[in-house]
């Protein structure tokens, strides 16, 4: 029988991660002392009558940067029973290692040459010793800003906030303060207010991946970490976050929550007759990773005529979904197998100061969302309210459902589930004075050249170009005449 961990309401979610924050410029370190083993309370459910699969929380922080000296503070935050039932559960109940002191923190700040903050945040896995279990890795880790934002995106479809079965928000939020955002989430908006009083408009807030490859150096591209897997024992990895710093006065003061995804290992084992050993745990991927799209990235978008309803643009948008079109049959002795598939079921474009239309997608023009060949979605987006010169925002929304009867636990008591997850992708559109879209070029070779009368002819038009960044050459005909 298989059991897994999940919280009681009453838990005090406690970041075991991170005791000691690691900070840089003036060095402070906040300290938090331990907590008593008696405030962690769970209890055991049987999986095969419920839902295991959990995205997760390791860690809420209160951080503040003076923009005048480049001095940081990270603030942990122990008690977060007071975010009730619309927080993530705590995976750190599976971290019982003695807490990490320097597993996460600020590596260095700086500012770029366009006089952005530049961050580098790091991060590890906090149990380190894999000599008693080896039970703990989790997977896509992502490290979300929690921001104020109040560009709104009401012809989008609007959030379930709570898993409640009902939309409460439409997707609104701060898109240009993170310039390299990997893109928006609507987890753990909450936060802000019910664990620090602070009221920040919106529904989404920016991330960035961590542990997608093996790069202890920020500035280095290493190999695809397979699962993107935080792995127990494992190395640093950092993180660029580019922050536009307008309007950010002389202190810059945020929310950051790092979440995972999880499932129970340590109850299988590959070995018959070595049920439940933490030595041979058995990882469930993808079933482990988590159910929304995982990548979502778009070509460059070529310019429109501004002022124009005739000028048009091409998008291609790129989706990377870890269960795709994968099958499902859940066999505990089978690591690839998967309990609940959720794929791609819409994918939505709005780009309300361009045009009123809402593009929408429920089937891919090719791909089959894997890494090597993920889903190809395009939509051909007209400047039909005529919009002048200047940039304009677009939010993308991929969203994710299950193919069966499933759940996956977003909240501390069992009732707070979803069926759906979407992840968003922010683009910018350029409208530009004067703009021509040039014709593409198009270039026919034969061969042989010259040839007999009774030789075969091989012709290919693959010279052809269009010079035009974002577009390219939508069919080819041939006139032999």
């Amino acid at each position: 029988m298989f059991y897994f961990l999940r919280l009681s309401s009453i838990i005090t979610v406690i970041f075991l991660m991170i005791m000691i924050a690691g900070c840089s410029g003036n060095g402070k370190n906040p300290a938090s002392p331990g907590l008593p083993s008696d405030d962690l309370v769970a209890e055991t459910q049987d999986i095969e009558g419920s839902d295991g699969i959990v995205n997760g929380l390791l860690g809420v922080y209160r951080i503040s940067i003076d923009l005048n000296t480049m001095e940081s503070e990270i603030i942990p935050n122990r008690k977060l029973d007071s975010i009730g039932d619309t927080a993530m559960p705590d995976v750190t109940q599976y971290f019982l290692s003695t807490p990490c002191g320097s597993c996460f923190g600020i590596d260095s700040l700086g500012i770029t040459s366009e006089g952005n903050l530049d961050i580098i945040f790091k991060m590890m896995h906090p149990y380190q010793d894999t000599s008693s279990r080896k039970d703990l890795n989790v997977f896509d880790v992502r490290g979300i800003m929690i921001l104020e934002g109040n560009t709104s995106f009401d012809s989008l479809p609007h959030i379930d906030m709570d898993g409640d079965g009902f939309v409460d928000q439409p997707p609104m939020g701060n898109f240009t303060k993170l310039a390299n955002a990997d893109g928006y989430t609507y987890h753990y908006d909450n936060v802000a207010l019910d664990l620090y009083g602070l009221n920040m408009e919106g529904s989404l807030n920016p991330y960035r991946d961590f542990f997608i490859e093996n790069n202890p150096d920020a500035d280095f591209q290493g190999a695809s970490i397979p699962w993107h897997k935080m792995a127990q024992g494992g190395p640093f990895d950092k993180k660029h976050y580019i922050l536009n710093l307008d309007g950010s006065g002389e202190t810059l003061d945020f929310v950051f929550v790092i979440e995972c995804a999880y499932g129970q290992s340590a109850m299988w084992s590959i070995a018959p007759g070595n049920e439940g050993s933490r030595d041979n745990p058995m990882y469930f991927n993808p079933e482990f990773n988590r159910k929304e799209a995982y990548g979502v990235t778009v070509d460059p978008i070529q310019n429109l005529a501004a002022g124009d309803t005739g000028s048009q643009t091409t998008v291609s948008i790129y989706v990377r979904d870890w269960q795709n079109s994968q099958g499902t049959g859940w066999d505990l002795d089978d690591p690839g197998s998967i309990r609940y598939r959720s794929d791609v079921a819409s994918v939505y474009l709005s780009v309300p100061d361009i045009s009123n239309t809402l593009y929408t997608a429920t089937s891919p023009d090719s791909g089959n969302g894997t890494n090597l060949n993920p889903y190809l979605f395009t939509f051909a987006v007209t400047n039909d309210n005529a919009a002048p010169e200047g940039e304009y925002t677009g939010l993308i929304a991929v969203m994710d459902q299950f193919q069966e009867d499933g759940r996956v636990v977003y909240g501390i008591t069992p009732e707070i589930m979803f069926t759906t997850f979407t992840n968003y992708k922010a683009v910018t559109f350029i409208n530009e004075e004067g703009f021509v879209n040039t014709d593409p070029v198009a270039v026919g070779s034969a061969a042989p050249n010259p040839a007999d009368s009774d030789q075969t002819v091989n012709f290919t038009d693959s010279d052809s170009y269009d010079n035009d960044v974002g577009d390219s050459i939508a069919n080819y005909e041939w006139d032999y005449d």
